[in-house]
């Protein structure tokens, strides 16, 4: 880092905050501070520090890149494990989509929201109102049932079908 971009000891950034004591994480220019203590290093020790800094920084990204090579035959091996197996994405899906439907169906909020549509249900079917619709819809159903209109074109679609299987 060249000694004009350094930010000086005891010099105020533009926020007010000295670039030296930590309390600032970048300077107004985009440069990271300088510590204290290694602006306390002779140029020689701080040249020693880059460079120790240098190889760390070679070493994690060499790596980086090794975990990432690992990571690549790994996934190529999980995806061919799994065409042999058959298992293919849609499945993976489906079952994802199972897991979380039990999932949510073992929550206690959908308990809770169950029991009380369960109360509603119950509180509609007890309503005097609903009971006369029901018992009239179920007076039309079985007088249709009974219409032989309705008996001689069950018998049709009876006959159809005994003559396709």
């Amino acid at each position: 880092m060249d000694s004009e971009k350094r930010p000086s000891i005891g010099t105020p950034l533009s926020d007010g905050h000295d670039a030296l004591n930590g309390s600032n994480l970048v300077t107004p220019d985009g440069e990271f501070p300088m510590s204290q203590s290694f602006m306390n290093l002779s140029a020689a020790e701080q040249d020693q520090r880059r460079e120790q800094w240098k190889s760390e920084l070679a070493e994690l990204e060499f790596e980086i890149h090794t975990l990432r090579q690992v990571l690549q035959i790994k996934t190529r091996k999980v995806h061919e494990l799994k065409r042999k197996l058959g298992i293919s994405a849609w499945r993976e899906i489906g079952d994802d989509i199972s897991q979380s439907l039990k999932n949510v169906k073992e929550s206690s909020t959908f308990k809770s929201i169950e029991e009380a549509a369960s109360g509603v249900g119950s509180a509609i079917a007890a309503n005097p109102v609903y009971q006369k619709v029901e018992n009239t819809v179920g007076g039309v159903s079985q007088a249709v049932a009974a219409s032989p209109a309705y008996q001689k074109t069950e018998t049709v679609i009876k006959v159809t079908a005994e003559k396709n299987d």
